[in-house]
């Protein structure tokens, strides 16, 4: 029992040891309102005690992600948020064991116990130290007071937003705005938060990665070539420096022009000088392009040239990569064959690109959007081509693939792409470059697909299958390949066609034991018996389609390219060339989560910058 009087002298606080947290969680699952399961990123569990006795329990974690009214009161941009975040800690739980009323002011005074721990404590578990302290309190069930006599200050109320739980970030509508109370735990935090350039004695967690790609060719360097479109009257800010600018800040996650505004802010003298960044002279100071300034710049550079410059320097390291390695096999086998090499390409409509317009009766009319037809090297994951394009999806889309493969003639790369591009002109102009290609039959060429299904031969090459059980479901994968094709007597009238393979799908879900209506597709390939075996063949089916989560994916959720408001003229297409660079460049260094490899960047600009100058 707690004694109705309590003397609150004798009121200590202290951090919770790891033998009692179990009987902390499971006090805070019984007793407070919103329960108990876990804390997120760091933590520190607190008891309020009077001698053996536990009267309340403090519970902080890290600070929220989004919160507009504390962004408010602090003043601090998006990039500032992003990299100071770990100096504010969040009290998301604190219970009394007791009835309020019983208890006079013991809740303000475990409160400001609670506060004088806090930055020690947190500095001594997490290394990190803490400026600011901020809770939320539900209006409908407390009114606060208790903070208000700590002397925590108000700054607002939330939207009513929620992490929804589980899978990828996401907020949920539960309609309850809750007021939000901050503390600072110095004199100055507010100004310290938002101050231009962090605080030296400042150490904030750093990613243990070490980004030091060798050997390869400068970027900076490379963007030399991108001609100059603007006037040389009031040059401020060299187009290379400008660029690097922009794919640093991509790299870094960031989404508008605002943030990359931001960003270049936040860079230090010695990098911006290394980059060739405009010096004031009233200063001596090296200044980032301001948000007019990005307006101007990025309205007038050559997008087309862009994308091409952009994606030859990814294939550069690629292909020069892959060659050595591939040397390097040969040798250590006997072998001098070079393993199969596969390009997939796959178009996408550019967010936001999409607008309406009025004819000249006033009636709206709707322009085709604009697309980008994207070359994904299937080894290494990395965009080795890319071109912008606009009009009808069927015919603008083949035109674009016929004049995007022409960077890889006489290669014998083998191209993969869709049903779409299952088409007489395109297969005629990859024979003609030299190139393979292995391609999906489907109704959109009704001949070819009774040709290939009634004349089918089972003869030459065994069945080869494949079982997955990942995604809670069991997939098997089965191929069989026909005869070499007599070119003398075709019964598949397409040009160019060796083989015709059948790949038929089953799925059965592990929970239900339901099976999936088994699927089967025809393809078509340039490949000889002795260029390609079952294997290949259906890896590179089941490889096409790595375009769709290891670009397209990507780019809409990490990279953040749903959510971008640039739609106007070249501009969205100059930024989905410069995403697919910043996924390259982080597959080209194996990374395996790229969203969490841009928010640790996010925290280092300089850092980013320096990537793109080794």
């Amino acid at each position: 029992m707690i004694p109705n009087e309590i003397p609150l002298r004798e009121v200590q606080v202290r951090t919770v040891r790891p033998d009692e947290e179990p009987r902390w969680n499971e006090l805070m699952r019984q007793h407070h309102y919103l329960g108990f399961r876990n804390f997120c990123g760091k933590r520190l569990r607190q008891v309020a005690v009077l001698g053996d006795q536990w009267l309340a329990l403090i519970g902080w974690h890290a600070a929220a992600l989004h919160c507009a009214a504390r962004d408010r009161w602090i003043g601090w941009t998006s990039l500032q948020r992003r990299q100071r975040l770990f100096l504010v800690a969040n009290q998301s739980r604190f219970l009394l064991l007791c009835e309020a009323g019983s208890c006079p002011h013991l809740a303000s005074r475990v409160l400001g116990l609670s506060l004088r721990q806090l930055p020690r404590e947190w500095l001594r578990l997490h290394a990190a130290p803490l400026l600011l302290a901020e809770t939320f309190v539900d209006p409908s069930h407390f009114e606060g007071t208790c903070y208000r006599a700590a002397n925590w200050i108000e700054v607002g109320s939330t939207q009513g937003f929620g992490r929804v739980r589980g899978g990828a970030i996401g907020y949920h509508s539960h309609g309850v705005p809750k007021r939000v109370f901050v503390y600072p735990l110095r004199r100055n935090a507010r100004q310290q938060l938002a101050a231009t350039q962090p605080h030296p004695h400042w150490q904030p967690h750093r990613p243990c990665i070490m980004l030091q790609p060798s050997q390869w060719r400068s970027l900076f360097a490379y963007l030399d070539q991108i001609p100059e479109t603007r006037k040389r009257r009031g040059l401020r800010y060299p187009l290379r420096t400008a660029l690097t600018i922009l794919i640093a800040a991509r790299l870094a996650g960031q989404q508008n022009l605002t943030e990359l505004c931001d960003f270049g802010r936040a860079l230090s003298q010695a990098t911006l000088a290394a980059i060739g960044s405009r010096r004031r002279p009233q200063t001596g100071r090296y200044e980032a392009p301001g948000i007019s300034s990005w307006h101007y710049i990025l309205k007038r550079i050559d997008a087309a040239e862009v994308e091409r410059l952009l994606a030859a320097w990814t294939a550069e390291q690629v292909f020069d990569e892959e060659e050595d390695s591939a040397e390097g096999e040969a040798a250590d086998s006997g072998d001098s064959e070079a393993p199969l090499q596969a390009i997939a390409i796959d178009g996408k409509v550019l967010r936001g690109s999409y607008d309406r317009d009025l004819d000249a009766a006033g009636q709206p009319r709707d322009k085709a959007p604009q697309q980008q037809l994207s070359a994904l090297e299937i080894h290494s994951g990395t965009v080795v081509g890319q071109l912008g394009f606009t009009g009808q999806k069927d015919d603008a889309e083949g035109a674009a693939l016929r004049q995007l493969v022409e960077q890889f003639a006489g290669t014998g790369i083998c191209m993969t792409a869709d049903a779409l591009h299952t088409q007489r002109p395109t297969v005629e102009k990859l024979l003609a470059l030299q190139l393979n290609f292995a391609l999906t039959v489907k109704d959109n060429q009704p001949t070819l697909l009774e040709e290939v299904r009634d004349g089918f031969h089972w003869d030459c090459m065994p069945a080869y299958t494949t079982t997955d059980g990942d995604h809670g479901r069991i997939e098997t994968r089965s191929i069989r390949v026909s005869d070499e094709l007599d070119p003398a007597v075709p019964y598949v009238h397409f040009p160019g066609v060796r083989l015709v393979a059948q790949v038929r799908r089953e799925v059965t879900y592990k929970k239900t034991g339901k099976q999936r209506q088994p699927e089967t597709v025809y393809l078509v390939t340039s490949l000889g018996p002795e260029q390609v075996t079952p294997q290949q063949l259906l890896h590179l089916n089941r490889s096409h389609w790595g375009i769709e989560n290891r670009v397209h994916y990507v780019r809409d959720v990490a990279v953040g390219e749903d959510k971008c408001r640039i739609r106007k003229g070249p501009l969205p297409r100059l930024m989905a060339a410069v995403s697919n660079l910043a996924i390259s460049i982080l597959r080209l260094l194996e990374t395996k989560n790229i969203q969490r490899r841009m928010s640790q960047l996010s925290l280092d600009p300089d850092g980013a910058v320096a990537l793109l100058l080794s």
